[in-house]
């Protein structure tokens, strides 16, 4: 089995999680894969001082817009581009996107793994003002 490293347990809201002991909580392999996933959607592409690729690319995903009849499809398409950059991600089985509100989505993701399991996630995207100029103006809400 592939080792998916560890990290500092987060919240959907990028916040480090502690136990009811106050020590910090710890997220392993498959789990890990997931929170990396999911912290790869919330970074805008770029962002990562030593990877370039990294991240949602919200800009690109602007110039597409005319190519997808609605919003969650575009996010969705924007999704898939950026998670399948993921050295352990070999296929995205499934992606879903649902308007919370003005600002936020949830976001559900199955992703199938370069040994064959599936790796299920969700969490929460926020528009950010680049988000909203670059494409919530050409969709109506």
């Amino acid at each position: 089995m592939p080792d998916y490293g560890w990290g500092l347990k987060v919240n959907t809201y990028g916040e480090i999680q502690f136990n009811k002991n106050g020590k910090l909580e710890i997220v392993e392999d498959r789990e890990n894969l997931g929170q990396q996933l999911s912290l790869r959607l919330r970074s805008p592409k770029g962002s990562h001082p030593f990877d370039p690729n990294f991240g949602l690319d919200v800009a690109g995903m602007s110039q597409n817009r005319k190519f997808y009849p609605d919003m969650e499809q575009l996010i969705e398409a924007g999704i898939i581009q950026c998670l399948i950059q993921n050295r352990n991600v070999s296929k995205i089985e499934m992606v879903r996107s649902t308007r919370i509100d003005r600002r936020n989505w949830r976001v559900e993701v199955k992703v199938k793994t370069n040994d064959g399991v599936n790796v299920f996630f969700d969490t929460l995207m926020q528009e950010n003002a680049d988000t909203s100029r670059y494409i919530e103006n050409e969709f109506s809400t």
